[in-house]
């Protein structure tokens, strides 16, 4: 790969009020380092290796918004200020490589897992036959009839659905 093959790669980006050093963005992904959902050392080195390595902007891993948003026992304290300095020497270790540096915030909806959460979405306590399967009588019937009631993947059309 050449400079020549990608000739705005390596050029200035202007986004609103801040100026990327070149295009290349590292996203974010979940990298399950925190320690009682904090970030650490591995996170500070592990970000500034990035840096160092020349991304212009840095997406840090996802920050639940609520907890029933935490997915694995790894993601980071939601409503803990005591996150606030973990981040800080994070972001004046990648900022010391002129990189923008962000947050991604989520939800990840009825997807979250009842038995990894600190806050399950699922069901309720007390329900033997939820809190052995994960999922309630009333959510097994519903997806049982809706399998029925769906005609076969070979007899579904392809392409888009109409709307």
């Amino acid at each position: 790969m050449t400079q020549s093959d990608f000739p705005h790669l390596f050029s200035p980006l202007s986004l609103r009020h801040k100026t990327l050093k070149n295009r290349l963005v590292f996203g974010a992904h979940t990298a399950n380092m925190s320690a009682e959902g904090l970030p650490g050392e591995r996170h500070r080195g592990y970000y500034e290796e990035r840096a160092r390595g020349g991304a212009a902007m840095i997406v840090v891993e996802p920050m639940p918004v609520h907890p029933t948003a935490v997915l694995t026992r790894g993601n980071f304290r939601h409503s803990d200020d005591a996150v606030i300095p973990a981040f800080r020497r994070i972001t004046e270790a990648c900022k010391a490589h002129d990189v923008v540096i962000l947050e991604q915030l989520y939800h990840v909806g009825q997807h979250g897992d009842f038995d990894n959460s600190f806050r399950p979405n699922g069901p309720r306590a007390g329900s033997t036959r939820a809190s052995r399967t994960g999922r309630s009588g009333h959510d097994r019937r519903q997806r049982a009839r809706s399998r029925r009631s769906r005609p076969p993947c070979s007899a579904r059309p392809l392409g888009r659905r109409p709307r």
